[in-house]
Order: structure tokens, then C-alpha cells, then sequence
């Protein structure tokens, strides 16, 4: 329904947290995997500047919701 890009992994909400992956509940684990995602087709920036870079949110209504 929404997609929000750049957000700031900082401002990312615990509620928003709650409803994605399992292996991503967490600020430090959304930065590692920011980190593994983008590094290798960002290889002139450090993870710092990868994870500054922010990440997206994606809103969806599941059919049945």
C-alpha cells in the first residue's frame, strides 16, 4: 500500500519491528543486514555510510486483513 524509503534506521519503531522477519527485531540486527545486503554493490562505502543511508518500509494489506 506504501513503500517509505531512506528512513533512518533509528527511527525505525518497535511495532515495526514486531511485524518484520524473524531474523531482523531489532535496530542492530536491521543494520547487519543492511550491511550484508548493500556492501558488496556499494563497495566504495563503509558500513557506517551503508547503514546511514537508510532503509525502506513497505506497508501491505494481505488479502483477508
Amino acid at each position: 500500500m506504501a513503500v517509505h524509503q531512506r528512513v533512518p534506521v533509528a527511527a525505525v519503531t518497535p511495532e515495526l519491528f514486531a511485524a518484520s522477519l524473524p531474523t531482523i527485531r531489532d535496530a542492530e540486527a536491521l543494520a547487519a543486514a543492511l550491511v550484508r545486503r548493500y556492501a558488496g554493490l556499494f563497495p566504495d562505502l563503509d558500513p557506517t555510510d551503508l547503514v546511514a543511508r537508510g532503509c525502506a518500509i513497505t506497508h501491505l494489506r494481505l488479502d483477508g486483513d
